[in-house]
């Protein structure tokens, strides 16, 4: 029997994502896209080279029903909630006397959000009678997104943890059952706070070898020889030109959001504060981030442009993130 599948949130994560789920369906199987963002839609569809039928649906409840399975993958707490449950047209309040035919349905949310809203995500989808609901947190970034190379931090019950996994290995390789609905966003939200500190250090320690007159290009050769390296250092380093691919090399353009890393680790810091963890680098780190959002020479680019901040780097009007 054809699959039906249905994919909400064609972003930078989104949109790379779908496009892999497209291109590794089989031909008779139907992928159904839904967006606040029209032209980007539209642009799926002009793009799209797969051989699946690809529909665009222009409200949540139509992807219920429609749908078998359900992807979703939205900017913060808030989207999640009004696309499953307080929006007009929402996921679940989809036309009963439509779905009572159809089979079991499958929501799998891939937001980095409050653990508390996917859970109760979760709950609302099991009150439904619709089906079972997954959280799937991705890390990898776009450029991941694009090679389907993502890691899926997956909370859900342990007997639907291999469907969950059919699915997302169209997006990911490195599939992790982290434990009950909420867990998987969980587990990304320390991930992230663990990145987002080592990006702000790396910063600081690559701007003060330069200071100190040190070469950048060395001094990362160094450190990735050493103790303190990290992802940042590694893969997509935070001074420009240092490594010829990485987001900095282009101007900071693409990439994760530093507004996003900022509410990254506002999540942590809630959570923290939630179970009385001691989180003695969160308040800097929030700080700076805060800071640096809304700074023109880091605002809307990638979250590596803090080293813009540390830095106090000067950029011309055109390399700021505000630029037209």
């Amino acid at each position: 029997m054809a699959t039906k599948y249905g994919f909400i949130g064609l972003g930078s994560m989104g949109y790379p994502m779908c496009t892999n789920i497209h291109a590794k369906i089989p031909a008779d199987d139907e992928l159904f896209i839904h967006d606040v963002n029209t032209a980007v839609l539209n642009r799926f569809v002009q793009e799209s080279k797969a051989k699946a039928k690809v529909t665009i649906l222009d409200s949540a409840k139509k992807i219920t029903e429609h749908c078998d399975i359900i992807i979703t993958i939205l900017p913060q707490s808030e989207h999640v909630r009004q696309v499953y449950y307080l929006g007009d047209n929402n996921l679940l309040s989809a036309d009963k006397s439509i779905t009572a035919s159809q089979r079991r349905k499958l929501f799998i949310e891939c937001s980095t959000i409050d653990p508390v809203v996917s859970r109760e995500a979760g709950s609302k989808v099991l009150e439904s009678g619709l089906g079972e609901f997954a959280d799937a947190a991705v890390s990898g970034g776009p450029f991941g997104a694009k090679a389907a190379t993502l890691s899926h931090m997956i909370g859900c019950p342990d007997a639907l943890f291999p469907s969950v996994k059919a699915v997302v290995s169209m997006t990911g390789t490195s599939l992790f059952h982290c434990g009950p609905v909420g867990s998987g966003v969980t587990v990304k939200i320390i991930n992230n706070y663990i990145s987002i500190c080592n990006m702000l250090s790396a910063s600081e320690g690559l701007n003060l070898g330069m200071r100190l007159g040190l070469d950048p290009v060395k001094l990362t050769d160094i450190i990735n020889a050493s103790s303190g390296r990290s992802w940042t250092t590694m893969s997509n380093h935070p001074v420009p030109g240092v490594q010829a691919d990485s987001v900095a090399s282009r101007g900071y353009r693409g990439g994760f959001a530093i507004e996003l890393a900022a509410g990254c680790v506002d999540l942590a810091m809630k959570g923290a504060r939630d179970v009385g963890a001691k989180m003695t680098l969160g308040p800097s780190l929030q700080g700076a981030f805060h800071a640096a959002m809304e700074d023109e020479r880091c605002k809307g680019l990638d979250a590596r442009s803090i080293f813009r901040w540390v830095s106090e780097m000067e950029v011309g009007p055109e390399a700021s993130g505000g630029a037209s």
